[in-house]
C-alpha cells in the first residue's frame, strides 16, 4: 500500500522559541495535505522544546524528536533518518514558508519527474505577511551541468531550505557536522546526483535575517573551513565537469570576496593577517571569473578590483567616514 505521505519536512529547532510557532503554523496551513513535519529540538534551553510538544499534541502530522545539542547539521541527519517520505524538504525553525510551497514543489517534482526542485526566497527583516510573489507560474527544466552552471552563477541559492530532494538521494549523503557553512557541499553533491532539477521563479520561502544568528556575525576562524569546502568543490568539479571551471572559479571567488571583507570589518583584523593573505591568494586565483560574473552587483566588482590591487585601505577609510559596509 502507497504511503500518504509525500514529503517529509525537516525543521531543526534550537533556542528560537519567540520564532517556532510561526514556523509551525505556516507547515500546518500547507494546501498540500501528504506531509510529515519533523521538528527536531536540539537540546533547546528556552522553552522551543515544550512548544515543539505542544504542536505535537494537537497535529497528527507533526513528529517530535528531542536530543542533546549537536548542531544544526546534527539535528537535519537525524530527521533525514526519521523521514518517511518520497521526498524532503527543509525549513530552519525561524523561518517560515508560503502556504503553497510544497504542493507547488511537488507537482513540478513529479510532473518533471525531478529529483531537485528549487524556488525564490525573500529575506525578511522583522515580520513579513508571508504571502508569495505574484504573478503566472514560470518554472525551468535544468540539465544537471545546467543546474551546476547556474548555481555556480548564484542563481540556484546554497541553501537546502528553498528546495525539495527526492529523498533517496540522502541514501549516502549527510550533512557535516561540527562545521559552518554546511550546506554548500550538500547541495553540490545532490546537484552532481541529479538528472534533472526544476527551478521555479517564484519567491516561496521566508528567510528570517536577525542579530545574532551565524550569517550575521564577525569573522571567525571557524570560517576557515569554507576554503576546505570550496577545494573539495573545486576538486569534484574538475573530475566530472572541467568545461564548468570558469563558472565554479566564480562561485569560489565570491566566498573569498566575503571572507576578505568580514576580516576588514573586524577591529582587530590584523590577528587575521595570515587568513587574509590565504584568503587573499585564492582570490587572486579566481579573479577574472569574479570581475566577469561575481554576485552580479557593480558595487562589488569595484570592491573586488580594489582588494585585488591591494588598495583595501580605501575601503577601510569608506567605512570608518560613512560607516557603512
Amino acid at each position: 500500500m502507497e504511503s500518504r505521505i509525500k514529503i517529509s519536512v525537516i525543521v531543526p529547532v534550537y533556542n528560537i522559541a519567540p520564532y517556532v510557532a510561526k514556523c509551525i503554523e505556516s507547515l500546518l496551513e500547507q494546501t498540500f495535505s501528504g506531509i510529515e513535519i519533523i521538528l527536531v529540538d536540539d537540546g533547546s534551553t528556552d522553552g522551543s522544546g515544550r512548544i515543539c510538544n505542544e504542536y505535537r499534541q494537537k497535529d497528527s502530522r507533526i513528529h517530535v524528536i528531542h536530543k542533546e545539542n549537536g548542531g544544526i547539521s546534527s539535528a537535519r541527519n537525524a530527521g533525514i533518518a526519521a523521514a518517511s517520505g518520497k521526498y524532503i524538504g527543509f525549513v530552519d525553525g525561524d523561518d517560515w514558508v508560503s502556504g503553497e510551497m510544497y504542493q507547488e514543489l511537488y507537482d513540478l517534482a513529479e510532473s518533471e519527474k525531478a529529483q531537485i526542485v528549487s524556488c525564490r526566497y525573500r529575506e525578511v527583516y522583522g515580520e513579513d505577511d508571508g504571502v508569495a510573489a505574484g504573478g503566472e507560474r514560470t518554472f525551468s527544466s535544468l540539465s544537471q551541468k545546467t543546474a551546476l552552471k547556474r548555481f555556480f552563477l548564484r542563481q540556484i541559492s546554497e541553501s537546502v531550505w528553498d528546495k525539495l530532494f527526492l529523498r533517496s538521494m540522502f541514501s549516502d549523503i549527510r550533512f557535516p557536522e561540527g562545521e559552518i557553512n554546511e550546506d554548500t557541499c550538500v547541495v553540490v553533491r545532490l546537484l552532481m546526483q541529479s538528472r534533472k532539477v526544476v527551478f521555479l521563479d517564484r519567491e516561496l520561502y521566508f528567510y528570517r535575517k536577525r542579530t545574532g544568528s551565524i550569517t550575521r556575525s564577525g569573522y571567525s576562524q571557524a570560517f576557515q573551513i569554507v576554503t576546505c569546502h570550496l577545494s573539495q568543490i573545486a576538486s569534484w568539479i574538475m573530475k566530472d565537469h572541467p568545461d564548468l571551471e570558469p563558472y565554479m572559479k566564480n562561485f569560489c571567488g565570491v566566498h573569498y570576496y566575503f571572507l576578505l571583507l568580514s576580516i576588514l570589518r573586524e577591529p582587530d583584523r590584523k590577528r587575521y593577517k595570515e587568513d587574509y593573505r590565504i584568503y587573499f591568494e585564492k582570490f587572486s586565483n579566481c579573479f577574472y571569473s569574479f570581475i566577469r560574473w561575481g554576485t552580479g552587483k557593480q558595487r562589488d566588482r569595484i570592491l573586488g578590483l580594489l582588494l585585488r590591487i591591494r588598495l583595501h585601505c580605501l575601503y577601510i577609510l569608506y567605512r570608518n567616514i560613512t560607516g557603512k559596509d
